[in-house]
């Protein structure tokens, strides 16, 4: 069977090299356990959630299940864990209180969306996620401003939260663009 016959066939295979990388920065968490700081932990633990829950989505897709309850879990999970990273990388004890305040407001909203249904918009999924993206952004932002007030790092380019922060403001930013160009 040829990829592009077969779209679940097509799908894995455009998703290999991102599982790759994913268990690759995995593995390299797990070597390196020891030496990693508290937000690079928490970091690792949301790598290790994220793969936990890529291989639960094929198996069910595989076979054919549904696996949107799945989603719904592993976003409560991933935003948890991405609030437990800006908390721990956070050193300001107001910055701390926003990511806790973030994660709070992120429950309250999938409390909200799961009773009051959010007909406005194709899925409660889209909703989930666009608030779960806002307050990584937000979270992010934040981090800036944090390092800039304090000018604690003379060469920001060698501090692996840097980075990690900077990604999750661009693929949280990205997605959510293109998320709400197909919704509306």
């Amino acid at each position: 069977a040829y990829p592009h016959n077969n779209p679940m066939l097509l799908l894995l295979y455009l998703s290999i090299p991102y599982y790759i990388l994913q268990l690759l920065l995995g593995l390299l968490c797990g070597f390196y356990w020891h030496r990693l700081s508290k937000p690079l932990k928490a970091f690792a633990a949301l790598v290790w959630a994220g793969i936990a829950n890529q291989i639960a989505m094929e198996v069910l897709a595989w076979n054919k299940l549904p696996y949107s309850g799945l989603m719904n879990v592993y976003d409560i999970w991933d935003c948890f864990l991405c609030c437990l990273f800006y908390f721990v990388l956070f050193r300001k004890k107001l910055f701390k209180g926003a990511a806790v305040l973030a994660y709070l407001l992120f429950l309250f909203t999938l409390i909200f969306a799961s009773f009051r249904g959010f007909h406005l918009f194709r899925s409660q999924q889209f909703v989930i996620f666009s608030v779960e993206a806002v307050l990584i952004i937000c979270l992010s932002l934040l981090y800036y401003l944090e390092v800039f007030l304090t000018w604690e790092y003379e060469k920001l380019h060698y501090v692996p939260e840097f980075w990690i922060v900077s990604a999750n403001l661009f693929f949280f930013g990205a997605t959510w663009v293109v998320m709400l160009s197909y919704q509306l």
